[in-house]
């Protein structure tokens, strides 16, 4: 099946009774609200009240997605049950009926990268490639989807406007500009924040951040982001470390390169 075809498919001809009733709910809702309203009101009184309820429902029916298009534009990175506390989230819509929904697009052909949201989201770096890497949002890597977490990622890397609040346009930075970030050139200074210390707060995650990338086939060339080398002082730091242990250079090089490659030393 072609995916321009795949894409077309209404969601409820999954026949998947919570998801169909999830795209229906805003027109049950409406007509729900209508057939209320004509037992209280009558004549022009009644059409207005009907007039009104339509105009007030109609945004609910508009943005509701109907096609596998319209879910994906919806929800391109998340497609979750309910979590309280978590934004991207689908209310009243349950786990299982997301799950069996996302198994018959992926047995249709459709991949992470026709649809992130396939996949795991903290699994995303592992199975897009790397030209949907590049498009990702970069706020979708970032290790927190807190407000005051993903202002002062913003604050870090200058996407602010000249007053140093958050603007518009950081919304739409993606992973292409995340890697732009020198981390041997840190900015002295940055609105509300210490960029220094900031980093090195968060370099376990630019660490992991880095090996992820690098196994997808990133280089320097894609970005100064990897012109950065951690591996280097972090080993002598680690050997360093495990000298009063006495071992032989060898058991010293093999044990230092676990402590790093776990993340123990940085």
């Amino acid at each position: 099946m072609l995916k321009s075809a795949i894409l077309t498919l209404p969601l409820s001809s999954f026949n998947i009774r919570p998801l169909t009733l999830w795209v229906t709910r805003p027109e049950r809702s409406l007509e729900q609200r209508l057939a209320n309203t004509r037992k209280h009101y009558s004549g022009e009184v009644l059409e207005k009240e009907l007039a009104e309820l339509r105009v007030s429902h109609q945004p609910l029916i508009d943005t509701q997605p109907k096609t596998v298009s319209e879910l994906i534009e919806a929800y391109p990175y998340r497609f979750v049950h309910h979590r309280r506390h978590c934004r991207y989230v689908t209310s009243g819509l349950g786990k299982e009926p997301i799950v069996e929904l996302k198994k018959k697009l992926r047995g249709l052909g459709l991949t992470p990268d026709d649809w992130p949201a396939l996949v795991p989201h903290d699994e995303l770096l592992t199975h897009l490639s790397k030209p949907a890497i590049l498009k990702m949002p970069a706020k979708e890597v970032f290790p927190s989807l807190g407000h005051y977490e993903i202002t002062a990622f913003n604050r870090f890397f200058g996407w602010v406007n000249r007053k140093g609040e958050m603007d518009e346009v950081s919304n739409t930075k993606t992973i292409c500009d995340l890697i732009q970030f020198d981390p041997l050139n840190i900015p002295e200074s940055a609105p509300y924040i210490s960029p220094r210390l900031f980093f090195k707060g968060r370099e376990r995650f630019f660490i992991a951040l880095q090996q992820q990338l690098l196994k997808k086939g990133f280089t320097p060339q894609d970005g100064k982001f990897f012109s950065w080398d951690p591996t280097t002082p972090a080993l002598k730091k680690a050997e360093a470390v495990l000298r009063k242990h006495h071992l032989t250079p060898t058991e010293l090089r093999k044990f230092a390169s676990i402590a790093v490659a776990e993340r123990w030393i940085i």
